[in-house]
């Protein structure tokens, strides 16, 4: 089972104002360490709700590297890779309007919304919230951490194959009706 998990915080409401981004590798069914960066925006301005909500501020971010610097160290984990994500319609969507306010080509690719899995994987849920998952199966989470956030997406997405029987995240998408979607320019 190969994937990377992939989640971003932003600066602000805009979605081209990612200030960190997580990656996880899964290859194998083997959960790899979570690649952690800061980022600095292309607009340096941070709004306190989204401060309080993830504790990056603007004073963290002035010595980081902007995304379209950061690209060729994490081009392999995006690139030609099914890309994971909780509440995947949010991130693939700051990952898309991130790259196009750096200039950088967006890469095509699919991925799979662990939100709509989990709903389809246990419907008896209350909440399907990253944070109340975690709790529920016993996922180690520091909640809005982006390296952290991607580490427990991914085991999230290794308890439910585990949980249906299956070795396959595109097989565990079909068997629980879940469509894969396509990020394209």
């Amino acid at each position: 089972m190969d994937f990377v998990a992939i989640d971003f915080e932003t600066a602000n409401e805009k979605r081209d104002s990612a200030c960190a981004i997580g990656l996880t590798e899964v290859e194998n069914g083997r959960v790899k360490k979570p690649i952690y960066h800061l980022i600095r925006p292309t607009e340096m301005r941070f709004s306190s709700w989204n401060t309080q909500v993830h504790g990056i501020s603007a004073h963290d971010v002035l010595k980081a590297s902007s995304l379209k610097q950061l690209w060729p160290s994490i081009r392999h984990l995006i690139e030609n890779r099914l890309i994971v994500a909780h509440n995947a319609s949010f991130d693939l969507s700051v990952l898309k309007h991130s790259f196009l306010a750096e200039s950088i080509p967006v890469p095509e690719l699919d991925y799979l919304c662990t939100l709509k899995l989990s709903r389809r994987a246990w419907p008896d849920l209350g909440s399907y919230s990253l944070g109340i998952l975690a709790q529920i199966h016993g996922i180690k989470l520091k909640h809005h951490h982006a390296g952290s956030d991607s580490k427990a997406c991914a085991e999230l997405l290794l308890l439910a194959a585990k949980a249906h029987a299956v070795a396959c995240p595109l097989e565990l998408a079909t068997l629980l009706a879940v469509k894969t979607g396509t990020l394209r320019l």
